[in-house]
């Protein structure tokens, strides 16, 4: 008979007063750590996804643009004619580049200098981070002089004093489409650094008739986040604490106690 104070002592020494019990509260144990094992995995892959994806960001100014003969090149950062918005320090930069977002430029959604090369665009980005990509559109009409030469600096002064030399790159002509119809966007890949600005260099271009560009933005991560634990550990640490748990206690429950008469 199963009395209050046999059950009592099921709980407190299960392994000898109780064994049938013992084994059930041991199967209960190991699916509970079982559960805090797979929630633990699950929580790593997430967070660990969430820390490797960058997110875009456009400037919040132009810092020196071009001088005489220069117009609209605060279009080049406030998104006019993209065929998507993003949120900028929000969108991730993959999942937006995924949905192919064009342009579509005109007067009003360009930036266009007179200047001949070598002539510089220099961006604000409101505060430091890790610049690891630059998107950039083109324009399509048929006397757009889209560069075919850029050289990216960062920094983080605006005087560019100890700039970094993040890459040199061949941007295909964005008017090798229909005329009148959007461009795609181009992406490049600069070497990381940390920086709060971004310098784009016009080497040479396509067509002798001034720089166009239509819009530039950029691949980061804020430079104040947190560095994220290697995901290999991330992922052995809720099974270890799990393991060590269930082994202290099956060791508390397999101590020798004095059966009960």
């Amino acid at each position: 008979m199963l009395t209050t104070e046999r059950l009592v002592a099921c709980f407190s020494r299960p392994t000898k007063v109780c064994p049938d019990i013992s084994a059930q509260l041991r199967m209960r144990k190991a699916s509970l750590m079982g559960r805090l094992f797979f929630a633990g995995l699950i929580y790593s892959v997430l967070a660990t996804s969430a820390a490797d994806g960058s997110v875009i960001v456009g400037a919040t100014s132009v810092v020196n643009p071009p001088g005489i003969g220069s117009f609209g090149f605060e279009n080049t950062i406030n998104q006019s004619g993209l065929s998507v918005a993003y949120v900028s320090g929000v969108t991730n930069f993959d999942s937006y580049l995924a949905i192919n977002p064009t342009h579509f430029g005109d007067n009003f959604t360009e930036g266009y200098t007179s200047s001949e090369p070598t002539v510089s665009f220099d961006y604000d980005l409101g505060q430091t981070f890790e610049i690891g990509r630059l998107a950039l559109w083109f324009s399509r009409f048929p006397r757009s002089a889209n560069p075919s030469q850029i050289r990216v600096y960062t920094s983080l002064t605006s005087d560019f004093a100890s700039a970094f030399d993040a890459g040199t790159f061949f941007p295909n002509d964005g008017r090798s489409g229909p005329a009148g119809t959007p461009a795609p966007v181009q992406v490049f890949n600069l070497a990381d650094s940390q920086a709060r600005y971004i310098r784009l260099q016009v080497l040479s271009k396509f067509e002798d008739f001034g720089v166009f560009f239509s819009e530039i933005a950029f691949a980061t991560t804020p430079d104040s986040a947190p560095v994220p634990e290697p995901a290999a550990i991330s992922l052995v640490l809720p099974f270890i604490a799990g393991m060590a748990c269930l082994r202290r206690k099956r060791k508390a429950s397999d101590r020798k106690t004095t059966p009960l008469s």
